[in-house]
């Protein structure tokens, strides 16, 4: 009866288990490299503008300290304006009362960074015109309750380093792998090799008569599960027992025509007679004097 080969079940999960995880760190790494770190990024910088709004905002009114913290808060806050209106234009006309975005802000929470950028902005106007000892008005009373808020919540955001991206390339550098495996498992899946009964063996890509077949080399099969037909033109073909189901059955049927005193039909090694050199003399053997 013929005996052919099916890919082996393990080496499928193992094959799919490596497609899988490639995907995975893949588009983890993408999701870092694209979503996360840009986000952490921003996230920081944002910190850094609402931190000098608060240092301007707490100065005393009308020093040479304030000014000089509101004028660098003032310019953080337009060239941020400028960025965002550049990516989000607001519609032509279109106007936001600082008032009604900071009972926006208080009510909603995370209402837009465009409209706080307007109320810090409304907040440092006033802040610029303040006297020494002028109160300060309700509306810039919620915006530093706000800016109080934004600084405690990314105080804790530290900026991304290089090695955060260059670690995230490691990962999507996983990705070309999976196709990579997946087709190495269709090849591997499409192949069958098959032993007919009249000794010739049919590979994926010849049908070798069993006239042709030399021998088969058997030193790799204990340790790897390999074994290579040599054909009478010196030709090597590879029979992988870890890869295909049923292999072994191939290569014992070949050994036993070509080393039937070493291996049996089942591919395994044969007990031998050989005496063991670590054994113990027999009791002749022991009252037999020295010459």
């Amino acid at each position: 009866m013929a005996i052919t080969t099916s890919l082996q079940p393990k080496y499928t999960i193992q094959k799919l288990f490596v497609v899988g995880l490639c995907v995975v760190l893949g588009l983890w790494g993408v999701y870092d490299y694209v979503v996360k770190i840009p986000a952490k990024a921003r996230t920081y910088e944002r910190g850094q503008i609402v931190l000098q709004v608060k240092q301007a905002l707490e100065a005393e009114p009308g020093s040479t300290t304030a000014r000089t913290e509101i004028e660098e808060a003032s310019n953080a806050l337009n060239t941020a304006m400028e960025q965002l209106l550049a990516e989000q234009p607001t519609p032509e006309g279109e106007t936001i009362s600082p008032a009604e975005a900071v009972e926006s802000v208080r009510k909603q929470g995370e209402e837009g960074w465009l409209k706080r950028l307007l109320i810090y902005r409304a907040a440092l106007i006033e802040a610029s015109r303040r006297t020494a000892g002028a109160p300060a008005s309700e509306t810039f009373a919620q915006v530093y309750e706000l800016v109080k808020r934004d600084v405690s919540e990314t105080a804790d955001v530290s900026p991304p380093s290089t090695f955060d991206r260059a670690t995230q390339w490691m990962f999507i550098l996983c990705l070309p792998f999976a196709p990579y495996y997946l087709w190495s498992w269709l090849r591997d899946r499409r192949r069958v090799y098959r032993l007919e009964d009249d000794g010739t063996l049919h590979t994926p890509t010849a049908a070798i008569p069993s006239a042709e077949i030399a021998d088969i080399d058997m030193s790799k099969w204990m340790r790897k599960s390999i074994a290579e037909v040599v054909t009478t033109d010196g030709t090597r073909i590879k029979l992988d027992d870890y890869v295909y189901r049923d292999m072994h059955r191939i290569v014992g049927a070949l050994a036993v025509v070509h080393h039937p005193e070493d291996w049996d039909e089942n591919a395994k090694r044969r007990a031998t007679d050989t005496p063991d050199p670590s054994a113990a003399p027999s009791e002749d053997e022991a009252e037999t004097p020295a010459a």
